[in-house]
């Protein structure tokens, strides 16, 4: 699936038209990929980032508080209580 998005010069106050595609690929191994791409017309701030919001159960029915997820990653940022 590809996604686009043009944010118009001047929203958010931001300088220049910036246009950003996401494309979501899902592979034969049922990873779920997922690649952005930018362009824009003035020098300005771009940093791009998705959170993923998945019901597993399907929209309306409870809530995600007994889901699990595993994240296959070398590195990570750790956290604590606060």
């Amino acid at each position: 699936m590809e996604l686009t998005y043009v944010s118009q010069d001047g929203e958010e106050g931001f300088p220049g038209n910036l246009k950003v595609t996401a494309i979501y690929t899902l592979t034969d191994n049922n990873e779920l990929h997922l690649s952005f791409t930018a362009t824009t017309d003035q020098p300005t701030l771009c940093n791009l980032t998705q959170h993923f919001l998945l019901q597993l159960r399907g929209q309306g029915n409870g809530d995600i508080l007994g889901h699990e997820v595993y994240i296959n990653s070398d590195k990570i940022t750790p956290v604590d209580k606060d």
